[in-house]
């Protein structure tokens, strides 16, 4: 998903599931939303990988920068930077917030599989019933 303020620079490799986002602002701080940037700019030659998440109109990534898959950021990085994720968390600057929402998207995909896996259990049962087994 690219939004449509966004900036993307010449030589920009972007691989699938980028979303290039806006993050949500108040509707007496944003004035006219038509006419401000809500997302992030990409300078020449920065390569994306798939499931990052990029956030903010004042977000710049740096040329030449490498920005991991399923990373979130939310705030710039200079030029020739790596941004990868770390174990369970996301390397970016030490940035609390991508922290954060990567933990609630993890406990999140927890939580649906938890509900799948019961739900299936309760088919199975049903299915035993109806053959009398």
């Amino acid at each position: 998903m690219i939004g449509e303020t966004s900036v993307i620079g010449r030589g920009v490799k972007m691989y699938q599931g980028v979303t290039l986002g806006a993050l949500s602002t108040r509707r007496s701080e944003c004035g006219d939303p038509e006419h401000q940037k809500r997302h992030p700019t990409i300078e020449d030659n920065v390569t994306i990988y798939a499931g990052a998440t990029i956030l903010g109109g004042d977000t710049v990534i740096g040329e030449g920068s490498v920005i991991g898959g399923n990373v979130w950021l939310v705030r710039s990085v200079p030029p020739n930077s790596k941004n990868a994720r770390k174990g369970s968390g996301v390397a970016s600057y030490g940035d609390a917030v991508a922290r954060s929402l990567a933990s609630l998207l993890w406990l999140g995909a927890v939580a649906c599989a938890f509900a799948h896996r019961r739900l299936q259990g309760k088919a199975r049962e049903a299915a035993a019933h109806r053959s009398g087994r």
